[in-house]
């Protein structure tokens, strides 16, 4: 067998005559693909759709039950730009924070992604929705204290 590269390009020119020298095969892709304006407006169809879908799906499925451990790591992705900065507020290195977003992986908190952007996003949006399902429930159980009490009430002018 022959060795075989294929490639978008060199990085540079001692890249080139290092693959001529071991007499490496290189099939060099082209950069630019080109698709019409149909071709075009389906593929950014798809993706947009691809990408509400997961967000809806996302903001509709209940959440899993969070401990604080696992808010506070929400609240460090959301918060940092970087991993290294999350982390370090977390007071762990890289692998420690790694370790814990995987737990979040397994219970279905966080996407199976490794772009730390998308984690960052998903944190942000995890941490609204259990703020809002928070001030929702708070909410109902005055609510229903309020339906208590009238309801008390009633029994006792009767």
């Amino acid at each position: 067998m022959k060795p075989l590269v294929v490639c978008k390009g060199f990085v540079d020119d001692a890249a080139k005559a290092a693959a001529e020298e071991l007499k490496v095969k290189v099939i060099e892709l082209s950069d630019q693909f080109l698709v019409d304006a149909e071709e075009l407006e389906v593929i950014v169809r798809e993706s947009v759709e691809n990408i509400l879908d997961e967000y809806i799906e996302s903001i509709l499925t209940p959440l899993p039950e969070l401990s604080k451990e696992d808010l506070e790591v929400l609240k460090d992705l959301a918060e940092n730009p970087t991993i290294t900065e999350a982390a370090k507020a977390l007071n762990t290195d890289i692998l420690g924070l790694l370790n814990r977003v995987n737990r979040l992986k397994r219970k279905g908190v966080l996407p199976k992604t490794r772009s730390y952007g998308d984690l960052r996003r998903r944190s942000k949006i995890l941490l609204y929705k259990f703020m809002f399902e928070k001030r929702i429930s708070n909410v109902v159980e005055r609510l229903e204290k309020i339906l208590s009490s009238i309801e008390e009430k009633r029994k006792n002018d009767a």
